[in-house]
């Protein structure tokens, strides 16, 4: 409550023993917050390629010789393959405060 201001208040429009009272406030706005959101296109990869791709290269022509090196490896290639075929895409979003008049059941009228 201590955020809000309130400007000169006048007294207009009297009817009978009754007015108006007129004042301009000045309220906060909520604190806009933004996030960074990474994604990858997975519906755009051409999959006879990214087969081609995946079956040639080292993860599939190897012999492991620790789980440990599969996994690293594994982590490695599959992160290349995919930046190939669906390169990662940032986008930043504004974070948006729930109100709590406004429900799903209103989008869908």
């Amino acid at each position: 409550m201590n955020d809000i201001n309130i400007f000169p208040l006048k007294s207009t429009h009297y009817i009978s023993n009754h007015c108006f009272a007129e004042c301009q406030l000045s309220l906060p706005g909520p604190n806009i917050q933004v996030k960074e959101v990474s994604y990858w296109k997975f519906k755009q990869i051409d999959m006879d390629n990214f087969r081609s791709d995946t079956a040639s290269s080292v993860l599939c022509n190897s012999r492991w010789t620790s789980l440990e090196e599969l996994a690293q490896c594994y982590d490695t290639i599959l992160l290349q393959i995919f930046d190939k075929h669906a390169p990662v895409n940032t986008k930043i979003l504004t974070v948006r405060l729930r109100v709590p008049w406004f429900s799903f059941k209103l989008t869908k009228t």
